[in-house]
């Protein structure tokens, strides 16, 4: 829009028209000036208010993912711990359980997105690992009967990355050879166990557990007590549930 200067009134006298001229071209550059700082005003307020927007839309949306995800609440998970293998501190605010069998892949899919959340918020994540092996995965049993060999020997943690990292070619793979890349310091003992009917009982007990509480698919997933109806699918969903998990008062 082109704004029309006011009209100038004429003046006989030259030192009138020239002091109305300089007083004219002053009150120009002023209005100049005022245009230019409104229109950088309204240029920064766009910007800004796009932004928001933008982080209000994906905000709103991982909230609706993470409100979706949470199901029912169980009074007595903390029970099911005595069943778990630990990776992290039993004082960490956030506490997963999950039903898992190494040769699944959605399972090893939530594996690889804590681990990312894990190396993003430290101690404040733990996980607490249940055997839920399916029958129809060949290398299921065997594989979880492995990381139950090497956490007698405290290297669960690392046994169970391998796994997860090996899951693709598990079926090809010497479970002696997961040990070592484990950093047993038993080897022979670890095949001791291996061969041992006694080591399966834990796997049992998360079995029994599973069925118990109606485990239909692996895995299977509770943060401090709430099962999730299915895992979360990326960081910013498995964040935005962190958040309304702190928010969501137990009934």
């Amino acid at each position: 829009m082109v704004e029309r200067s006011p009209e100038i009134p004429f003046y006989t006298t030259t030192s009138n028209f020239q002091n109305r001229t300089v007083s004219m071209k002053s009150q120009l550059l002023r209005g100049r000036a005022s245009l230019d700082v409104i229109t950088n005003m309204v240029l920064v307020v766009a910007i800004i208010t796009s932004t928001g927007l933008i982080v209000r839309r994906e905000m709103s949306g991982a909230k609706q993912a993470s409100t979706s995800l949470i199901g029912t609440y169980v009074k007595d998970w903390r029970s099911y711990l005595s069943s778990s293998s630990q990776i992290g501190s039993q004082q960490a605010p956030f506490q997963f359980v999950e039903f898992a069998d190494f040769e699944c892949p959605a399972c090893r899919q939530f594996h690889d997105l804590l681990s990312d959340a894990r190396r993003r918020h430290g101690d404040s994540i733990a996980l607490n690992f249940i055997h839920f092996p399916l029958p129809y995965h060949a290398q299921a049993l065997k594989a979880a009967t492995a990381s139950e060999c090497v956490r007698l020997q405290g290297r669960f943690e690392k046994m169970h990355d391998v796994l997860f990292s090996v899951q693709d070619s598990i079926a090809r793979t010497l479970y002696s050879s997961l040990a070592v890349l484990s950093e047993v310091s038993d080897s022979i003992g670890f095949a001791r166990c291996m061969a041992l009917p006694a080591t399966s009982g834990r796997i049992r007990l998360g079995v029994t557990l599973g069925n118990a509480i109606e485990i239909a698919a692996t895995p299977t997933i509770l943060l401090n007590g709430w099962r999730l109806r299915t895992p979360p699918s990326n960081a910013v969903a498995l964040d935005s549930l962190l958040v309304r998990v702190l928010r969501t008062r137990v009934q």
